[in-house]
């Protein structure tokens, strides 16, 4: 009898009850919320005036926080930094873009003559380069040699530009060289040096001229007194001045394929000192001997001598 007595109290309670006293839903909550958030979003978002003033700021200090950023690391712990890092880099533009640097397939027009910040510096380690490429390697006369050979003298830009690119390339109109096979000096200059605003002899002057430049000599002797062994990466940053002044790219053997360096633009175009490069180039396909196989050595080829390295070699190579 009692339960029958509640259950009519509950079902007159209900009937009682006035109308339009709605129980708030949870999607009413949650629009609410959204609509919060985004109001406070809103607020938070910087105008246009300061985006673009924090840019520039960004901008103008951009190698000074890039050395700060890099300063308490030493030449021992600099790899696995570089490493990590360059694992969350690796899929932005501009690491992609960079890669693409010495890449002969990339035929992109982008970029306006004498609109760059600084220049590229490739070398090859000519052994390894014969070991893959034979008939280029003859065709250029590099067959027998235990040195670096120059790849390239590129200009390229600090931060990527509206396209994404962190280069400029093929900035003349002039109809590219018919010749067959074309030389490396007419790629070279059909893709890089006509975007640097000086004249065909001289942009290939700089180029001759650099291996001579500040510290080259006593690092191509470096790498000329080990070929056919190994020479650890931190004996390399230290001859070039650091790991900021340096990028070494081998393949998953940690068999050195190129060094690039970078160096200061002067106002007429010419080349300067030794500089840190910028990040995208640290982090990128140009530094893949840190960065993508963790190499502590890198194995050199010598002349008419392809180096074979086995798994426990390689894990040395690595520790």
């Amino acid at each position: 009898k009692m339960e029958q007595a509640l259950k009519k109290a509950n079902k007159k309670a209900r009937k009682d009850k006035p109308k339009g006293e709605k129980k708030p839903r949870r999607d009413d909550k949650t629009k609410g919320g959204k609509q919060r958030t985004q109001e406070h979003n809103k607020q938070d978002r910087p105008n246009k005036q300061d985006k673009n003033n924090t840019q520039s700021q960004q901008t103008n200090n951009r190698q000074h926080h890039q050395h700060q950023q890099y300063a308490h690391r030493t030449p021992s712990n600099v790899s696995n930094y570089l490493k990590s890092s360059a694992l969350l880099f690796a899929s932005t533009v501009a690491a992609k873009s960079t890669s693409l640097l010495g890449d002969d397939k990339d035929m992109t027009k982008s970029g306006k003559v004498g609109e760059f910040d600084f220049y590229l510096f490739a070398q090859s380690w000519a052994p390894r380069f014969c070991c893959t490429t034979e008939s280029k390697c003859i065709a250029e006369g590099m067959k027998g040699d235990d040195n670096v050979s120059t790849h390239g003298l590129w200009p390229t830009y600090f931060d990527s530009n509206k396209e994404g690119r962190t280069y400029p390339a093929f900035c003349s109109r002039e109809p590219k060289s018919s010749a067959h096979p074309r030389s490396r000096a007419d790629h070279e200059w059909e893709k890089h040096g006509t975007c640097t605003g000086l004249s065909r002899p001289l942009y290939f002057q700089e180029e001759v001229a650099l291996p001579q430049k500040d510290v080259m000599p006593s690092a191509a002797s470096l790498l000329h007194n080990s070929a056919g062994g190994t020479v650890d990466v931190d004996a390399l940053y230290e001859t070039y001045g650091g790991f900021e002044k340096a990028t070494f790219k081998s393949d998953k053997f940690c068999r050195l394929e190129e060094i690039t360096t970078c160096w200061e633009r002067l106002p007429s175009g010419a080349v300067g000192n030794l500089i840190p490069c910028p990040r995208h180039v640290l982090e990128s396909a140009r530094n893949s001997a840190i960065v993508e196989h963790g190499c502590r050595a890198l194995v050199l080829d010598a002349a008419n001598e392809c180096k074979f390295v086995s798994k426990a070699m390689l894990r040395d190579l690595k520790e």
